[in-house]
């Protein structure tokens, strides 16, 4: 057996060995191997216990395993607060996969070098957090969030209080009606309570158009980006939605809409009730379960079914990806994460991943999972990752 195949075999014995998979014969065979030489035990056992630095090391046990798709969505379903992740289902190798690279260099070195320490060094990128800003008829912006100084006068005297980090608009009978905007940045979200008692989460890179006390005929707003409503039901006044050239129109439901000016499209997901969507001289009813996605190219209307939890499971801090190209998972992992990411060859983009996963778990989890389960590489310089073919 040349060098290079028994590294290659004896890494792979490793790997299997640290996941308790080896059978009796390959047992001996590593066995064997580490007996043959002080060295090679030393090595063995630095990888084995030494080979993730605690924190690295606790990151990657949160990747748990599951055999099937439908098994980890119906633990998703039945468990909210306990997320699984997996790629192509190898999340149950996830806490092994850098052992593997550190093996086979290891194992590469001359017989002579000394065992270095294992060390794991990476630039952390961390999660988006609760954080908005204000902006007032008059012009002033407040900040929201958990990182804002404190409760401010100018969001009391309009009957608006900030609770938990949520912004929640009280009764103004008496004052004039303004028209505000919410605006939630990159590596950021929220959530707003309206004058009508309608919650709306914002998710990361959107805006909200809306005034402070709803009058007239109609409750009316408007979003740039992505946001999901639970419209309090009034039968008398239809609550509108406009977002990217469409229209959806309703008086008591639960729908996720979806409007970032870089996609193209128009995406309305309903949850429960009934919604009415109107783009380009054309409507179209939505039932529960169902998507209208309105082209802004070529104007069509279209309504399909889906499966829910892929378009609104954001909300309730997890990201779920089905037979996804890259690309477009780049594209929601750089709103929150503040981040740009290139492809070096852009064939790798149309690279399609499977996966679930917090959202509050560092960027550099969610990239090792997808190096391991798909054929890329990444690395981070500064706020830009940049992903590439192995």
């Amino acid at each position: 057996m040349n060098k290079e195949r028994e590294i290659r075999r004896i890494r792979d014995l490793i790997l299997r060995s640290v996941h308790s998979s080896l059978g009796g014969e390959e047992e001996r065979e590593l066995e064997a191997w580490r007996k043959a030489s002080p060295r090679n035990e030393e090595t063995f056992r630095k990888l084995v216990e030494q080979r993730f630095s605690p924190e690295e090391y606790a990151r990657y046990r949160q990747a748990r395993q599951s055999d099937d798709w439908p098994e980890l969505r119906r633990k998703l379903r039945k468990r909210g607060r306990a997320r699984y992740l997996s790629g192509g289902w190898i999340a149950r190798y996830a806490a092994v996969l850098l052992v593997g690279v550190v093996a086979a260099w290891w194992l590469a070195r001359s017989e002579d070098e000394p065992v270095p320490p294992v060390t794991v060094a990476r630039q952390e990128i961390l999660p988006g957090e609760m954080k908005a800003v204000l902006r007032l008829e008059s012009g002033e912006r407040i900040a929201l969030g958990k990182r804002a100084e404190r409760q401010d006068e100018r969001l009391a005297v309009r009957g608006i209080s900030e609770r938990d980090s949520a912004l929640v608009y009280g009764e103004q009978p008496e004052r004039r009606v303004e028209r505000h905007v919410l605006t939630v940045p990159r590596g950021g979200e929220y959530v707003l309570t309206l004058s009508d008692s309608t919650r709306v989460w914002m998710n990361s890179d959107s805006e909200l158009r809306y005034p402070s006390r709803f009058e007239g005929g109609e409750r009316r707003v408007s979003v740039t980006g992505e946001a999901y409503f639970q419209v309090a039901k009034d039968e008398s006044l239809p609550f509108v939605v406009e977002a990217g050239g469409a229209a959806v129109r309703v008086t008591g439901t639960e729908f996720n809409v979806m409007a970032y000016p870089d996609d193209g499209r128009v995406e309305t997901t309903l949850v429960s009730g009934g919604v009415d969507v109107e783009a380009n001289g054309q409507t179209r009813r939505v039932a529960p379960g169902s998507q209208a996605v309105y082209d802004k190219a070529s104007g069509s209307l279209d309504v399909r079914a889906v499966d829910l939890a892929l378009y609104t499971s954001w909300k309730d801090g997890l990201f779920e990806f089905r037979d996804m190209p890259l690309g477009a998972v780049a594209r929601q992992l750089e709103r929150w994460y503040d981040v740009e990411i290139l492809f070096a060859d852009p064939a790798v983009a149309d690279i399609r991943f499977t996966g679930a996963v917090k959202k509050m778990k560092p960027l550099a989890f969610i990239l090792d999972i997808i190096q391991g389960t798909r054929s890329v590489d990444y690395r981070i310089e500064g706020r830009q990752v940049i992903i590439d073919k192995k």
